[in-house]
């Protein structure tokens, strides 16, 4: 997605043609880091191997599909899409255009205040890690927890008993496929 955005903001910005424009913005573009950081947790051995391997492919096949895109299918639509605005537009447009100049200016205000008063935002962001580093001490780490905290209550009707050590016994004894007399049992 950051690839669609980097080509269509190039090509918007200048209102050239695309072709001019992705030398310019080839440079930016990530996928190749990405899939190279991704795509080696994919051949982890071990529990992180096991845990990661699906979302580490996901992650470089959605990386390497969007550059696909970003270089060639955006540039083209581009092409054949963008066009000089025009003079006069409708009431959609111009209340979308005056919502998004106001959040620009204050984004510019903002940005200005962060920029004059450098040392205070310096402050904030060391208040904001060190909250951080506060809250992650005070949260329960573990890798895999070794217990389940929801409980599984079984009801059973008198008279009848379920020995849980017998039927795994007897389900991996008859190749996985226990009867239903192997998992419960009346009591004479």
């Amino acid at each position: 997605m950051l690839n669609l955005l980097i080509v269509l903001f190039g090509v918007v910005g200048y209102l050239q043609l695309p072709v001019r424009e992705l030398p310019d913005v080839d440079p930016p573009i990530v996928t190749i880091t990405l899939v190279a950081v991704f795509l080696p947790i994919a051949f982890q051995t071990g529990s992180t191997g096991i845990l990661y391997r699906e979302f580490a492919v996901a992650t470089a096949g959605a990386v390497v599909i969007s550059a696909f895109v970003a270089l060639t299918l955006t540039p083209a639509l581009c092409a054949r899409a963008l066009t000089k605005p025009a003079e006069k537009h409708g009431f959609p447009y111009n209340a979308l255009e005056w919502i998004f100049t106001f959040i620009e200016r204050r984004y510019v205000s903002l940005l200005g205040f962060s920029l004059r008063h450098k040392f205070l935002i310096v402050l904030v962001g060391l208040g904001v890690l060190a909250g951080t580093v506060k809250l992650f001490t005070l949260l329960p780490r573990e890798f895999l927890p070794d217990v389940v905290n929801d409980p599984v209550q079984t009801v059973l009707v008198t008279g009848v008993e379920f020995n849980p050590v017998d039927v795994s016994v007897d389900f991996q004894s008859n190749g996985g496929n226990p009867d239903s007399e192997d998992l419960v049992s009346l009591k004479k």
